[in-house]
């Protein structure tokens, strides 16, 4: 068992509680709702949002190379071929769609964590994420699937509830505990010093 596999099961074994899938439904089709403060706001939280990531990774893979320099041109980045050269406004307008590189500019949008400014920008609409089950999380495990983008509601109730969004695989395959053990072997290599 490799480090990111042996972090998932300390994950599962000390840090997911109980699946609380249950509770998030009847909570969120009871009155009570409306009778305490921001509660359904929260269930929200831990239930739906809109991903911008994956249609502007398509559309970024799709577009023409004029279209992806006026991309370039808004972003304040520079646009390169495959094999290194800057390209220009004339050079868009006449460069095959495949010589172009498109990784440079995928990677700048994430670094900037442009997503959803990308995707307006491009006129694109986001996907749904809809969790398909709901978890009690500890507020160590909370903090972390927040970093790693996750659906989380904190302190509902004095509960943190995590909306996973896989179904029919166990939580030792889950990408996003995949994703919190990945951090905390990232942060633990930042703290030694490691790369």
């Amino acid at each position: 068992m490799n480090t990111i596999e042996q972090n998932i099961s300390r994950i599962i074994e000390k840090e997911i509680f109980v699946n609380a899938s249950t509770f998030v439904a009847d909570m969120q089709a009871t009155e009570l709702c409306d009778r305490l403060p921001n509660t359904f706001e929260k269930l929200i939280e831990c239930s739906v949002k809109d991903d911008w990531r994956e249609p502007v990774i398509e559309a970024v893979q799709d577009i023409t190379p004029a279209g992806l320099f006026d991309l370039c041109e808004y972003m304040v980045i520079d646009l390169y071929t495959k094999d290194g050269r800057i390209v220009t406004d004339t050079l868009a307008e006449t460069i095959d769609h495949d010589n172009v590189d498109r990784s440079p500019v995928i990677k700048a949008i994430e670094d900037g964590d442009q997503w959803q400014d990308v995707g307006e920008y491009l006129s694109l609409d986001p996907f749904t994420v809809e969790a398909l089950q709901h978890w009690l999380v500890s507020d160590w495990l909370a903090e972390k699937l927040e970093r790693v983008g996750a659906l989380i509601a904190v302190d509902v109730m004095g509960f943190n509830i995590w909306g996973r969004t896989e179904c029919g695989q166990s939580l030792e395959y889950d990408s996003t505990l995949k994703a919190v053990a990945k951090l905390i072997e990232s942060d633990l290599n930042d703290v030694m010093g490691r790369d």
